[in-house]
């Protein structure tokens, strides 16, 4: 067989439904790209929370692992790499923090979903400043 008949082959061939499903197997979990930092809560101003991830669908946070925030999120493609990108902060209040009687901190972690599955933070400790 020469060159051209086979890079015609090689062309015109459909991948099996085996190669369909190992290319769906292969995506990505989201990847964090900034994670919440500690913060204090000032007076009558929250501390913000904010945390970016690439290949995500969702960014949402929770607290103290089971009360979930309001959540803002944003999000972007990158034009060079058409990667998404999304943003999200979330407002944590003074009454939040004092309300909370758990033995250790207040805490939050941000969570990123995407149809393969979720990831978790590290967790952000926020105190109200004295």
């Amino acid at each position: 067989m020469d060159n051209g008949a086979l890079l015609e082959e090689i062309s015109t061939t459909k991948p099996t439904p085996e190669q369909d499903e190992s290319l769906l197997l292969n995506t990505d979990l989201p990847i964090f790209l900034s994670e919440p930092q500690n913060a204090f809560v000032v007076k009558n101003r929250p501390a913000i929370l904010h945390c970016r991830a690439a290949h995500a669908l969702k960014l949402y946070f929770k607290c103290n692992g089971a009360r979930k925030v309001e959540t803002m999120e944003n999000w972007f493609v990158d034009p060079q790499t058409g990667v998404r990108i999304v943003e999200a902060d979330s407002n944590v209040t003074r009454d939040m923090v004092e309300e909370f009687f758990g033995k250790d901190k207040f805490k939050c972690e941000c969570f990123a979903w995407n149809g393969r599955g979720s990831i978790k933070s590290q967790p952000a400790t926020v105190e109200v400043a004295c």
